[in-house]
C-alpha cells in the first residue's frame, strides 16, 4: 500500500513556470484565452469569443477602452493578461484587462494542478479582488 501511494505521489505533476502556457477557458465558458510566454512573462490574448454578440445584437467591442483609439476593436485579440511573472511558488505581478467594463487590475494566480488556474484580480490589495478559475482546453 505505501508502495503505491509512494509511486502515485511521485508521478503527480507539481504545476511550474512553463506549464501555465496553452489555451485556457475562462470561467463563464465565453471565451479561449492563449497564454504564451514572452521575455520571461505571460501574456494571454482572447483568440475566441464564443458569442461575438451582446444580446441586443450589438458586436462585442472594446468600447470602454480608456484610449480612444482602441473602442472600436473586437474583443477577439485582445491581450488581456499582462507581465504576469513566475515567483518560483506562484504567478505574480500582473494586470488583468476586462474589455466589459474598460478597466485593468493587479493579478496574481496560481495552478491547481495542470488544468486548472486560479486567477485574482484586484486594486491595491489581493484580498480585495476577485478570483476567476479558467480551466485547460489544450497544451501548447
Amino acid at each position: 500500500m505505501i508502495l503505491i501511494l509512494t509511486l502515485l505521489l511521485s508521478t503527480t505533476q507539481t504545476p511550474g513556470n512553463d506549464d501555465l502556457t496553452g489555451y485556457w477557458e475562462d470561467e463563464d465558458k465565453e471565451s479561449l484565452i492563449h497564454i504564451y510566454k514572452e521575455n520571461g512573462k505571460f501574456y494571454g490574448k482572447m483568440i475566441d469569443v464564443y458569442n461575438p454578440y451582446w444580446e441586443d445584437g450589438r458586436k462585442k467591442i472594446d468600447e470602454y477602452n480608456p484610449k480612444p483609439e482602441l473602442r472600436k476593436r473586437p474583443f477577439e485579440g485582445i491581450i488581456l493578461l499582462l507581465d504576469l511573472e513566475w515567483n518560483g511558488e506562484e504567478f505574480v505581478n500582473g494586470k488583468i484587462y476586462n474589455p466589459v467594463n474598460g478597466k485593468t487590475y493587479s493579478c496574481q494566480g496560481k495552478m491547481d494542478g495542470m488544468n486548472t488556474f486560479n486567477l485574482r484580480g484586484y486594486i491595491g490589495f489581493s484580498i480585495i479582488g476577485q478570483t476567476t478559475t479558467w480551466t485547460r482546453k489544450r497544451q501548447k
